[in-house]
């Protein structure tokens, strides 16, 4: 009995147990199914965000692909720029340069403005002058060719005279020439042979004469003998009609004599030897210069007659050209009917250059203010050249160091690239792992008694 209360007691003791451990383990169990639950729950959360990180880094890991073609883009843009810029940099230079020289030259214009502005005033009034100029000419041209007809007749009538002297001088004067040098030669002749017989007879008588009436004058040759001869009659003529004024030559070549005519006694004894001594050196000087005019007269008749042959060759000469001087006189003519036909537009002309040149000189001021202005303006260009090239410089300098960094960074773009890639492969093996983990998680709350 004993044993049998004590099995019972070990069986309700054991029952107790059981009782106390089913309800213990269905305590557990149904914690463990709502821990499962909440597992499940949360890998199945895990999973979908698995899934969308996987999605998300796809996402990345395209983005890394399209920034690594648009960087691919840009550095080569960065060198292509870069190296524009170079080419920039070259046409600035030359372009700064070029405004320089521009304002220089702008500036040299500018100074010579001054010079410009006489220059044309200068053109202007010369251009007023040249019209009234060229209008005096014109009309200078007008009457020629008006008056060139009148000179042409002449011309024409002056070579038939040159022909028709031509021919009355070899008709008449040549063939003379001979007679009129042997006659002159004659005449020579005779009044040297009459003065030489006066002079044999008279010269003597003469001499003696001036001497004895006390003769102061220079009377050693024929030539001065004849002038005292023509002098002393032509002032003893004088004295005689009571002309005062003779006597200083009378004193001269009779100065004896004068004082003998002022004395009664001896004034006509005087007066008589005085009339001789004139007759005598009357004769003397007429002959002599008879004689040497003959003689003038003989050697002009040789002259006369060799210019007259030599006036023949000329007028020979002269004649030959006569057709080409009345041709010439055509062309002339011919010539100023161009030129007066030329009048009308040379006159419009230089007024058109007149006028012309007035509205330039007016036109000065309005270019001189001009011209200051663009200097000021190239002054301005020129001014911010050194700003300009700095500035490129360094735009230069940034993106040469772009250009420089192009390597790196498209390196470090493939390094991210490559990483993200990977990211996408352990995002989908996570993705697979929290697949299974929810699949077995699954089966758990099954076996525990979940859904």
């Amino acid at each position: 009995m004993t044993k049998t209360i004590k099995l019972w007691q070990g069986l309700l003791i054991t029952l107790i147990v059981a009782v106390v451990l089913v309800a213990a383990g269905l305590f557990y169990v149904s914690k463990l199914r709502d821990g499962a639950q909440q597992l499940y729950d949360g890998a199945q959360k895990l999973s979908d965000g698995s899934g969308q990180v996987a999605d998300g880094l796809k996402s990345v890991d395209d983005g890394h692909t399209s920034l690594k073609d648009g960087l691919t883009t840009y550095t080569g843009g960065v060198a292509t720029v870069n190296d524009g810029l170079g080419t920039l940099q070259g046409g600035l230079v030359q372009y700064t340069d070029g405004v320089s020289q521009v304002n220089n030259g702008m500036l040299q214009l500018k100074n010579s403005i001054p010079a410009l502005s006489r220059g044309v005033k200068q053109l202007y009034n010369g251009s007023v002058s040249a019209k009234n100029g060229v209008k005096q000419y014109t009309d200078g041209v007008a009457q020629l060719y008006a008056g060139f007809p009148t000179a042409q007749k002449g011309v024409a009538d002056y070579t038939q005279g040159i022909a028709d002297i031509k021919a009355g001088m070899d008709a008449q004067l040549l063939t003379n020439n001979g007679k009129l040098t042997a006659g002159a030669k004659q005449v020579a002749d005779g009044n040297e042979q009459l003065f030489k017989s006066v002079s044999d007879n008279y010269k003597t008588q003469i001499v003696d004469g001036f001497t004895a009436f006390g003769n102061t004058a220079d009377i050693s040759d024929d030539a001065k003998l004849s002038d005292a001869c023509g002098e002393f009659v032509k002032a003893l003529t004088a004295y005689s009609a009571d002309d005062i004024s003779a006597e200083p030559t009378l004193q001269k070549y009779v100065p004896n004599a004068v004082n003998a005519l002022k004395s009664q006694a001896t004034a006509q004894q005087t007066r008589d030897a005085l009339t001789k001594l004139a007759t005598g050196a009357t004769l003397f000087n007429a002959t002599y210069r008879l004689f040497v005019g003959s003689a003038q007269v003989a050697s002009g008749v040789i002259d006369y007659t060799n210019g007259a042959s030599a006036i023949s060759g000329y007028l020979g000469e002269a004649t030959k050209n006569n057709a080409a001087l009345n041709s010439g006189m055509a062309t002339i003519y011919g010539g100023l009917s161009q030129l007066y036909a030329n009048n009308k537009a040379l006159n419009s002309g230089m007024a058109q250059l007149s006028d012309g040149l007035k509205q330039l000189n007016s036109n000065v001021p309005t270019m001189s203010s001009g011209i200051n202005q663009l200097y000021g303006g190239t002054s301005q260009l020129t001014a911010n050249n050194a700003a300009m090239l700095s500035g490129l410089q360094q735009l230069k300098d940034g993106t040469q160091k772009l250009t420089d960094n192009n390597a790196s960074l498209m390196d470090g773009v493939g390094q991210l690239s490559d990483g993200s890639g990977k990211l996408v492969d352990g995002s989908k093996q996570v993705s697979d792992g929290m697949n299974t983990l929810t699949g077995g998680i699954y089966t758990l709350l099954k076996g525990v008694g979940g859904k």
